[in-house]
């Protein structure tokens, strides 16, 4: 049985391409771009204030009593008989 020539260049092609196919799979194949890490800052996502349980049973929670403000008399009525306006 021969060759023909173009079964000869077949099986020549594909062993050449079979060698450089694990030529280039031991060296690492296709090496994706080395891409530098994002840098990520977590910020805490916002929550409402959470409204407030309603009052369990039982007696009610005594109050802080209201602040205490000092009232200053006021002053005595002047009694001077030096005052001469009083009497024209």
């Amino acid at each position: 049985m021969r060759w023909s020539g173009i079964g000869v260049a077949a099986a020549v092609a594909a062993a050449v391409a079979g060698a450089a196919l694990a030529v280039f799979t031991l060296v690492g194949g296709v090496q994706p771009p080395k891409i530098q890490p994002e840098v990520s800052v977590s910020v805490p996502a916002y929550l409402p204030p959470s409204p407030q349980p309603p009052p369990t049973s039982g007696p009610p929670t005594p109050q802080p009593p209201p602040p205490r403000t000092s009232v200053v008399p006021p002053p005595p009525p002047d009694d001077d008989d030096d005052d001469d306006d009083d009497d024209g």
